[in-house]
């Protein structure tokens, strides 16, 4: 998101709104929004995250990544719950990178989530990541399928996937949608191949035409 200060920020807050906005590490206008509706929700903690802090085996990570976790409160059931926003980095060969940073987001949730007790969790983002690369395998808790990838992209995988374990149960919030269009559980098929079939075939159009790289995950008992 460009320009939220300028154009976003007064726009979202006359429509009722409560936002929390941080800027990517190298950008000057650039970053990742988290919006609420006041009437529904208010605001109890939020915690940022700075990608650049990851140490990886071999190569460079610091490519200005961000991400948001926020405790909410909903205004008439009380209840709790934490989400999450990231915009997780682009180049495509970059697998390494993608689940360094998810990796250490879903454990950053994790840790939230038993600290502070909350009722649900969702995740959400552009995780520049298709269904069934390592950052989607990892954000189900599956190990990765690595093909084709240079040992260096190697290594940083097996590092981060010892350095920030999670045992989160996640599956796609578009489950029940997708159910009803095709009238099958996503899950009767098993494993990841099941959670992957909860997910749109797409979510915006790239150089090769429509990609499936937007994601909004929700805990699996929600």
């Amino acid at each position: 998101m460009d320009y939220f200060p300028q154009f976003y920020e007064p726009k979202l807050k006359a429509l009722g709104y409560g936002l929390i906005f941080k800027k990517k590490t190298n950008a000057f206008f650039e970053g990742i929004m988290l919006g609420y509706k006041l009437d529904r929700l208010q605001q109890e903690a939020v915690e940022t995250i700075e990608y650049d802090q990851l140490k990886p085996v071999a190569g460079n990570f610091k490519r200005g990544n961000v991400a948001i976790i926020a405790e909410l409160r909903l205004v008439e059931e009380k209840q709790r719950v934490l989400v999450a926003n990231t915009h997780l980095f682009y180049e495509p060969a970059a697998h390494d990178i993608r689940f360094a940073q998810i990796s250490y987001l879903l454990s950053k949730v994790e840790q939230l989530e038993r600290e502070k007790a909350t009722d649900a969790t969702f995740i959400c983002g552009d995780l520049n990541a298709a269904p069934g690369s390592p950052a989607i395998s990892r954000a189900y808790g599956q190990d990765p399928v690595l093909t084709n990838e240079t040992p260096e992209v190697v290594r940083n995988v097996e590092h981060f996937a010892a350095e920030y374990p999670h045992k989160l149960k996640l599956k796609s919030a578009y489950e029940d949608y997708q159910y009803r269009i095709n009238k099958t559980q996503t899950h009767e098929t098993g494993g990841l191949d099941g959670k992957l079939k909860g997910h749109p075939e797409y979510t915006c159009y790239g150089n090769d035409g429509p990609e499936m790289l937007d994601y909004i995950f929700c805990s699996e008992a929600y």
